[in-house]
């Protein structure tokens, strides 16, 4: 007697999508370069149910990514009691104010632009965490100049007032000088023609001062622009 096998067969593969090319978008970490990991201990906030503190950075030539975490005392979470806006209660907002005073994170996304401001990004790169503490990373783009700049916070739903805390970048601009880069890096989205869409960042994750690209291909003779900040 033929046994039967226990597993039935793999069905036949479904005709996948082809892969999307790989870019180098300068408002995200380079994905060719191993950056410099720096512990930070800097409270930018210390209340006696919230604390918000920048628990480290990675240090890259282009720029920093930095580490935000939240810690909420049990029995102090509220619910978000607004589904449409559950973005604004759920973390605190973050944003920097760097030397020359340019500000970044202060506006909402889909912001009017900051026709004042140069051309440094700060985006979102990655978060984790639930209602007692959460983490957020951000990219500050390019490094930027100066001595310092302030990381700021604000929390309305928790009672967190607007707060900044400064963040000396002088061991940070050090430990940049001693990132690895690993191989050359993919190319700058726009040179095979994707244009705008393929360079811009996901909507609402980054808040530019003032971002303008010029293009190589036809289509992209223009300049395009975003600037979505948090207030």
């Amino acid at each position: 007697m033929t046994q039967q096998p226990f597993f039935d067969p793999w069905p036949e593969p479904e005709e996948l999508e082809p892969d999307q090319p790989e870019y180098d978008i300068p408002w995200m970490p380079p994905r060719h370069v191993v950056g410099v990991t720096v512990p930070l201990d800097v409270a930018i906030f210390t209340g006696p149910d919230v604390v918000v503190r920048a628990t480290r950075a990675r240090a890259f030539s282009r720029g920093l990514e930095i580490e935000v975490e939240a810690w909420v005392r049990p029995g102090a979470t509220r619910p978000v009691d607004d589904v449409a806006h559950v973005w604004e209660q759920q973390e605190p907002r973050f944003g920097v104010r760097l030397a020359d005073g340019t500000r970044l994170g202060h506006r909402p996304p889909h912001g009017p632009p900051d026709e004042d401001a140069g051309p440094s990004t700060l985006a979102q790169t990655g978060g984790q965490g639930d209602a007692l503490r959460s983490s957020r990373s951000w990219w500050l783009h390019p490094f930027p100049d100066g001595d310092g700049l302030e990381l700021v916070v604000r929390w309305d739903h928790l009672g967190v007032p607007e707060s900044a805390a400064a963040l000396p970048l002088a061991p940070l601009r050090e430990a940049a000088t001693r990132e690895h880069v690993l191989w050359d890096p993919p190319p700058p989205p726009g040179e095979d023609g994707l244009g705008w869409f393929a360079y811009a960042p996901m909507s609402g994750a980054a808040y530019g001062s003032s971002l303008a690209i010029t293009w190589d291909d036809d289509e992209g003779e223009d300049a395009g622009e975003s600037s979505d900040e948090e207030e």
